[in-house]
């Protein structure tokens, strides 16, 4: 960087003001001076200089936030205060167009810009400057439905700050902390609780007026709850369970058992020649005993490869390790968090991902935004699940169904065709295969917990339906156990694939031995014949006599156990109106095979869909039934049956031409 514009940019920054310790006057030139400052980060260089060089200024922490909190400061001030702090808290990636330079420089650059992030995150854990953001988000929500252009950017431009410093990682090797301890996360997240600014953001996510921010919203939650599971908030108490007392005894013994094993393995100080040992009985090819130059107390520490030499591998066959950034917070810190999850739950939950799920299916997003959406999906299902004894459904109604199911399938069939295709971001493309491999997860716990609850065993009954037919569905756990590469996708992406796949099997024995199984098998390619041909059974309908009616009226006497029928196909793309056909046709095949207690079943469930209809309520229940015999039309009839069809007639033809041969020789 030029060195006159090094001492331009650094006079710029002392211009802004000043502070006694106590107090910070701000200086007269501050505006200009801070209009000065974005023209400088605009026209910045690829190496980002202007960045590193007011990230070691501490300009942000020294300057910004101090003014940002004074009393006097103008609207004007304010608006610019809030431009530099976003631009200074954006992420590394997005710096870098989302890929990390592979030149030694450039990744210096991008530890020392990652350095300075981390630098303001704790700082920005400062109560008084949330409240000033609180103030300013309250005053933009009163009048939203009459918000002008420029207040939407500056409630824009609130959210982006707040996500920034969400996104900013840990440093683990500074910070230091254990379970049980709080984090800079933690206490961002304390603040922002404090000043009121998660309450608003809930409020913004339920308001219909502020749906264009419902992206930055679940974005938001999702980087809050980035260290916690659903499960562990879920189950966090004021006063702790025995079972977690023997947990949290159970590990500490296994920590002072580990620390003394070390301890004893340390070797005392020796002289330089340690001696030489022979191995008795353990014979070398000459004949000879094993000799060795250090003491061992049994032969499983005896290794004869100790100086070979480690064959390394490739770089693209190494195995792709992957770690967690999980841990356990503050009991105080989890029960804010569990409460500010219940509220989320309980309030906009279903309507903040339905409009998530609308922008994304427009491509209103950015390239990344469905992983949040799969993030969210997961940890708040997963918290719902575990957060009281007898579930429920509605609080995740919304994320819960056959579009869900099909929506993450698509994902994950889409990122795993991108991990063969795009070998450059193998890592980035086998991470979110694994964020929606873990949400199809939880979609499938959750279904199983709802089978086997009373409530909503009917819904889990229907959806089971529709992914057990379907040969997308029933075969991708498999395709993914057969295409699965250590090279190209992490161990825990192995261990969560074969837990999908188990409680997959599971659903899918249960459901088969409490009934018929219906599945739709791969369509086979066959030619396509000149002329149509129409079955005998398409053209015949049997008529309506006296002894048809008369067994009817028997079978409806009767008690008979009801039979589970499904009068329409929740896989198909004909809506559910316009099956009431098909369904008229099965009754009326169902009556002409003498297959009366099917064909009063079926009634049953389509007098449930079709409620309003003329036809199915007549009563009694043999009027409705014979008035659809008349009027169905005929089942389409398979290619299966129009060849069995054909078989019979030249069966019949070659029969006649045997009758005929035989009259002529007599």
């Amino acid at each position: 960087m030029d060195p006159h514009l090094t001492g331009e940019i650094l006079a710029v920054c002392d211009t802004l003001g000043v502070s006694n310790g106590v107090t910070y006057l701000k200086d007269p030139q501050c505006l200009s001076s801070a209009k000065d400052l974005v023209l400088y980060l605009r026209r910045d260089s690829e190496e980002h200089s202007v960045r590193r060089l007011l990230g070691e200024s501490q300009i942000l922490q020294r300057d910004f936030i101090p003014i940002f909190k004074l009393k006097d400061t103008g609207e004007e001030l304010s608006e610019v205060l809030l431009r530099l702090l976003v631009n200074l808290t954006n992420p590394t990636l997005l710096l870098f167009q989302r890929n990390l330079p592979k030149d030694r420089i450039f990744q210096n650059h991008v530890i020392t810009i990652t350095r300075h992030l981390q630098a303001y995150k704790v700082a920005f854990a400062d109560e008084a400057f949330w409240i000033v953001i609180a103030n300013k988000l309250r005053k933009l929500m009163e009048n939203v439905e009459t918000i002008l252009e420029n207040q939407k950017l500056t409630l824009e431009r609130i959210l982006i700050l707040i996500r920034n410093i969400l996104a900013v990682p840990a440093d683990a090797t500074e910070e230091l902390r254990n379970d049980d301890d709080t984090s800079v996360h933690d206490q961002v997240i304390f603040v922002l609780h404090k000043s009121g600014v998660l309450d608003l953001l809930l409020f913004i996510a339920a308001t219909d007026s502020a749906r264009e921010f419902c992206l930055h919203i679940c974005e938001t939650m999702t980087l809050i709850f980035r260290e916690q599971t659903g499960e562990q908030l879920a189950k966090t108490r004021l006063k702790k369970s025995e079972a977690d007392v023997l947990k949290d005894a159970r590990e500490l013994k296994a920590t002072l058992k580990t620390e003394q094993l070390m301890k004893s393995k340390v070797q005392k100080p020796t002289r330089n020649f340690g001696g030489t040992y022979m191995i008795r009985g353990f014979g070398c090819p000459g004949g000879k005993n094993l000799i060795c130059h250090k003491p061992i107390e049994s032969v499983a520490e005896l290794k004869l490869d100790g100086a070979k030499k480690v064959r390394k591998t490739a770089v693209n066959r190494r195995e792709i390790i992957q770690q967690s950034q999980k841990r356990r917070s503050t009991l105080s810190m989890r029960l804010i968090l569990k409460e500010f999850c219940e509220e989320v739950l309980n309030g906009p939950y279903n309507q903040l991902m339905r409009v998530v799920k609308n922008q994304l299916s427009r491509e209103r997003g950015q390239e990344n935004d469905e992983t949040y959406y799969l993030l969210a999906m997961r940890f708040f299902m997963e918290f719902n699940r575990f957060s009281k004894t007898v579930y429920n459904l509605s609080p995740v109604s919304e994320t819960m169904s056959i579009a869900s199911f099909h929506y993450v399938q698509t994902l994950i069939s889409n990122y795993h065709e991108l991990i063969l295709t795009d070998k450059e971001n193998l890592t980035l493309w086998g991470r979110r295969a694994h964020t929606a491999l873990r949400a199809y997860q939880e979609l499938l716990s959750t279904l199983h917990l709802m089978d086997i609850t009373p409530d909503s065993a009917e819904p889990a009954r229907h959806i089971q339906s529709s992914i057990f037919y379907l040969p997308e569905y029933r075969e991708l756990c498999l395709g993914l156990l057969t295409t699965y590469e250590p090279s190209k996708l992490s161990r825990n992406y192995f261990c969560d694939l074969l837990e999908t796949n188990h409680i997959f099997l599971k659903m899918l024995e249960k459901f088969t031995q409490e009934g018929k199984l219906l599945v739709r098998g791969k369509k086979r390619n066959r030619r396509h014949k000149q002329k149509k041909k129409v079955s005998k059974r398409a053209k015949k309908r049997g008529e309506w006599t006296e002894e048809l009616e008369q067994n009817l009226e028997d079978a409806l006497s009767q008690d008979f156990e009801k039979i589970e029928m499904i009068p329409f196909d929740a896989a198909s793309d004909t809506p559910i109106d316009d099956q009431k056909g098909i369904a008229f046709s099965r009754i009326a095949n169902y009556l002409e095979k003498e297959e009366f207690y099917e064909a009063i079943s079926l009634l049953h469930a389509a007098r449930d869909v079709w409620a309003d209809d003329d036809v199915l309520t007549q009563e009694p229940e043999i009027s409705a039934l014979k008035s659809i015999f008349l009027t169905a039309s005929p089942l389409p009839v398979s290619e299966d049956e129009i060849e069995e069809d054909e078989n019979e007639e030249q069966d019949e033809i070659f029969d006649d031409e045997d009758e005929h041969s035989e009259e002529l020789s007599c």
